[in-house]
């Protein structure tokens, strides 16, 4: 079985991302792992991460710490889901190594255009929610963006959606 996660990037966290040990920083990263183990607790053995700076990167890091503690969870597979080849050109030093790291870590990665084109991003979105069971978003609740194309084009096509707000972590 297989599953994505959507979600948002730092800069639309209803608090501030980079704040470190921050007691919301303390909360998203707990439910993260929270979540990533129930879903391989369930049996999906397939993960797809669309590789954004944010939930997308910090998620698939804590699939990867799974697979790497855990021998049952060691057969789990990545699947980079790439808009276009540069990507993590203009991240920030730190999502760039989380970016690598990912990559790495990755059995396949998949680039849906050589360069930015206006829809590359949903063409990625659609691609993940069309192979997955389950679509996880992490999201801010604002039905705009990204995230929020996603979680909705993930109900329209029947898919089973978990959607944790961020709002919990404050």
């Amino acid at each position: 079985m297989t599953f994505c996660v959507t979600g948002n990037r730092p800069q639309k966290f209803p608090f501030d991302y980079f704040s470190g040990a921050s007691i919301q920083m303390t909360a998203y990263f707990a439910c993260l792992k929270r979540v990533a183990r129930e879903c391989l607790a369930k049996g999906y053995d397939t993960f797809i991460t669309g590789m954004a700076r944010g939930v997308d990167l910090d998620f698939a890091i804590e699939i990867i710490k799974l697979k790497n503690t855990y021998r049952q969870y060691a057969g789990v597979k990545i699947i980079a889901a790439v808009p276009h080849r540069s990507q993590a050109d203009r991240y920030d030093r730190a999502s760039k190594k989380k970016y690598d790291f990912v990559m790495e870590n990755a059995e396949r990665a998949i680039v849906f255009s050589e360069e930015y084109t206006p829809d590359c991003f949903f063409v990625r979105n659609r691609f993940m929610v069309d192979e997955s069971d389950l679509v996880v978003a992490f999201w801010n609740e604002k039905n705009e963006g990204g995230t929020a194309y996603t979680v909705n084009y993930a109900r329209k096509q029947g898919k089973e959606t978990n959607v944790i707000s961020l709002y919990k972590m404050i």
